[in-house]
């Protein structure tokens, strides 16, 4: 009997993409035929939460993707949507269909669950260095460790882009406010 075709949502920040969502997107495709990625907040950009432009982070995305994973995935950008209690329904709007969510955010979860959308989670791969904030505080002290967290091509890029300066600009105005 022939496997009924399965898409999934994965849908993040990616603020930066780091070695544990190419984790995520290799785990997820092991369970579905093709992998929708949301990068959300495509509004958001230059804050110290938001640094990367929208399509920095689809770079980031992109570039560690093998051929035959760019071939069952679609990377969709999103704008931030201030309602969170529509938010499934603005996913189901403006994206192509899909059966089952993949996500550990408290958030999205809860608001699946409203909803005809099933989620589903993700196993955690060093959790405790893999998350965006621990690696936007490591470009901002330029302590390098940093550079194992992403992967290599993702190293590039924020090399590329100068993202230690570009944070450390971004946190100068919060210290010249702590002075005053």
């Amino acid at each position: 009997m022939k496997r009924r075709f399965c898409r999934a949502l994965y849908a993040g920040r990616f603020q930066p993409f780091h070695n544990g969502h190419l984790h995520a997107i290799h785990f997820i495709l092991r369970k579905v035929d093709e992998l929708i990625i949301a990068v959300s907040a495509c509004d958001k950009n230059f804050t110290l939460e938001d640094p990367f432009t929208c399509g920095e982070r689809i770079d980031m995305i992109w570039s560690p993707l093998a051929p035959s994973v760019r071939q069952s995935t679609l990377l969709i950008p999103l704008v931030s949507q201030e309602n969170n209690r529509v938010w499934p329904s603005y996913l189901c709007q403006l994206l192509p269909h899909f059966h089952v969510a993949y996500t550990n955010n408290p958030l999205q979860i809860a608001l699946l669950g409203g909803s005809s959308v099933q989620s589903r989670r993700i196993p955690f791969l060093h959790r405790d260095s893999l998350q965006g904030s621990i690696i936007r505080s490591s470009l901002l002290k330029d302590n390098g460790a940093w550079k194992t967290l992403v992967p290599p091509s993702v190293k590039r890029i924020l090399n590329n882009i100068d993202a230690v300066n570009r944070l450390r600009s971004l946190n100068a105005p919060q210290l010249e406010n702590h002075a005053h």
